[in-house]
């Protein structure tokens, strides 16, 4: 009888672990991403943040024992992460050979929300962004701007979960952002896009 609050304990630890792992998978997977290959040196980024709303608190995350219909909302503030995700994604849109380029990327709006449902946790993210190409003497080749949505439900609620997403709602948005850049078909190398989910792999 002693044993039953022990193998129910690591019931909940296995399951939990499963659910973090299907996670970790689909945040760092990327598959839907399709990446513009432009011939160019990496180029200088530069992130502004034109935000209306901005909270001065992170998120908050729901106790073990919240109850349905408890949620929170939070407009986060741009940090040295995300302008590193941002970096990055954008990093991976050029060959690294070739002219050089400048990146300006504008952050128009974001938001995180959390929100307790009965067995399922729903963690809900949006990023609107506006990326400019530059040439070498800065002057503009293309621009676009768009808002990206994720959406995530879990049964677990784990204080990582909801950056994570954030951060891959950010890469998305990068590459829905070049993928849209018309205006560069001829710096475009001829294999201009592809399905890149063996070859880019994010870590932690």
């Amino acid at each position: 009888m002693k044993l039953k609050p022990v193998l129910l304990s690591l019931v909940i630890m296995l399951t939990l672990s499963g659910c973090y792992g299907k996670f970790l998978s689909f945040v760092y997977s990327d598959k839907e991403i399709e990446v513009v290959r432009i011939h160019g040196k990496y180029p200088e980024v530069e992130v502004f943040d034109l935000r209306q709303h901005i909270s001065e608190q992170e998120i908050k995350r729901p106790g073990l024992f919240a109850m349905p219909g408890w949620k929170d909302m939070a407009y986060p503030k741009l940090t040295e992460e995300h302008k590193a995700e941002i970096t990055k994604a954008i990093r991976r849109q050029f060959t690294n050979e070739g002219e050089n380029y400048k990146v300006t990327c504008v952050l128009r709006n974001s938001m995180q929300k959390i929100s307790v449902r009965f067995f399922k946790n729903r963690i809900f993210v949006t990023v609107e962004l506006e990326v400019f190409l530059n040439d070498d003497k800065n002057k503009l080749i293309d621009s676009f701007r768009t808002i990206e949505y994720l959406e995530y439900k879990s049964g677990s609620m784990l204080k990582e979960n909801i950056d994570l997403l954030y951060n891959k709602a950010l890469r998305n948005a990068v590459h829905i952002c070049f993928i849209n850049l018309n205006k560069i078909d001829n710096i475009k190398s001829k294999n201009q896009y592809y399905r890149n989910s063996n070859i880019i792999k994010y870590s932690k």
